[in-house]
């Protein structure tokens, strides 16, 4: 498979690292192949921005989406200790948070049970897959799945695998 682009040229954008592209099949068809990967769709869910649009608009305006840690997420007054060496406590009071995310569960055809007992990220995740085939125009009745896919990042392994992990250090 040849690759698509050329060694990107790293710029800086706002703060951010961007890569500017160099070459593309749009630009080179003798470069394109049966292998050739393309973006259709992309879907994101950030603290303060549901989609791209909403992202980028609190980019530009250099939005930040921190705050103090509300109590229902972490009660501050069980957890807080200034000293970052105190066991089983955390130092931090401010984080960006996701607000008002909900999963309908009995729409996507999940039991409930499994709904229940899987961290919330898996829920995200899928949310945002189909945010990301809803952006490029696609439905369960006419995406070619055979060969098509989904390509998710994600900054966090969830809240039960982290909150596990950060006790049991």
């Amino acid at each position: 498979m040849k690759p698509l682009l050329a060694r990107p040229r790293q710029q800086r954008t706002f703060g951010f690292r961007a890569s500017a592209r160099i070459k593309t099949p749009m630009h080179d068809p003798a470069s394109a192949s049966a292998n050739a990967i393309a973006v259709v769709g992309i879907g994101c869910q950030y603290p303060g921005a549901r989609d791209l649009r909403e992202l980028w608009e609190n980019i530009i305006a250099r939005r930040r989406q921190f705050r103090r840690m509300p109590d229902v997420r972490l009660p501050l007054a069980d957890y807080h200790d200034p000293d970052p060496a105190a066991p089983d406590k955390t130092y931090g009071t401010r984080a960006a948070l996701i607000d008002g995310f909900v999963c309908d569960w009995q729409q996507r055809f999940i039991p409930q049970s499994t709904y229940e007992t899987a961290d919330i990220a898996h829920w995200l995740a899928l949310e945002t897959a189909l945010k990301t085939l809803a952006d490029a125009g696609l439905s369960r009745q006419n995406v070619a799945s055979e060969r098509s896919g989904v390509i998710l990042g994600n900054t966090l392994t969830g809240e039960h695998t982290r909150a596990t992990a950060m006790r049991q250090r």
